[in-house]
């Protein structure tokens, strides 16, 4: 009777320490993660999560916006649990992207973005 209740208690402290690594694994404790990006779709609030310090934030948003969707930055302050949670968040908004738009939509944005860059780096050193 006694292994039963040990196997058990067992069980049960092994599923928890389980469970919780999945949560924290998958970013469940912050505020973006799958869940809540499925959510922002369906409420239209279309935004890519980057973290650190953005290049040309102005540039970027303009250029987003005009897809109907935005940038919203972070900090460079951030955990694992959140990079965890936001790539989650992310690879839902790449999906809802590249039905709208086709196939590897933000590589091309972002290829555009460094086109742009590019051009005017060089119209500065002429």
């Amino acid at each position: 009777m006694k292994r039963k209740i040990i196997f058990s208690l067992s069980s049960v402290i092994v599923l928890a320490g389980i469970l919780w690594w999945l949560y924290f694994s998958f970013g469940f404790f912050t505020p973006y993660n799958f869940i809540t990006a499925r959510q922002d779709i369906s409420n239209g609030k279309i935004q890519i999560i980057v973290y650190g310090k953005p290049f040309r934030p102005e540039e970027t948003q303009l250029r987003a916006k005009k897809y109907g969707f935005e940038f919203s930055f972070l900090n460079c302050m951030v955990t694992k649990e959140l990079i965890n949670g936001t790539n989650k968040y992310n690879q839902e908004v790449e999906k809802y992207l590249d039905a709208k738009y086709g196939a590897d939509f933000l590589n091309k944005f972002y290829y555009q973005l460094d086109s742009i860059s590019k051009k005017d780096m060089l119209e500065l050193k002429k």
